[in-house]
């Protein structure tokens, strides 16, 4: 469970699994052009399914959120293999690469 499964350029979001590392969807995102905003200090090692458990924000979280701001939709299992989702509203969760970051 820790695969990026796609990065949808155009709609600004990233559908993962919860083992991802953050610094690997960082890279990922980043070569597409784009930026991943959560920016825990254990970005290097930590999980985004550790993040989302945590409410994991960052230096980066006063200017662009914390990783609750970047998480529009959960799908998850119940014990017996019922799938639901959990969403907010659909808004990308995914940015333009910034030119020069002041934080």
């Amino acid at each position: 469970m820790d695969k990026i499964l796609e990065i949808d350029r155009e709609n600004l979001v990233a559908v993962v699994q919860p083992g991802v590392i953050n610094a690997h969807l960082k890279a990922a995102v980043a070569a597409e052009g784009l930026f991943y905003p959560p920016d825990p200090a254990s970005f290097e090692m930590c999980s985004i399914g550790g993040n989302l458990g945590t409410h994991a924000g960052g230096l980066c979280c006063v200017r662009d959120g914390q990783t609750r701001a970047a998480v529009p939709a959960l799908y998850y299992l119940l014990k017996r293999s019922e799938e639901r989702k959990a969403s907010a509203e659909i808004r990308p969760t995914l940015s333009p690469k910034p030119e020069r970051s002041f934080a």
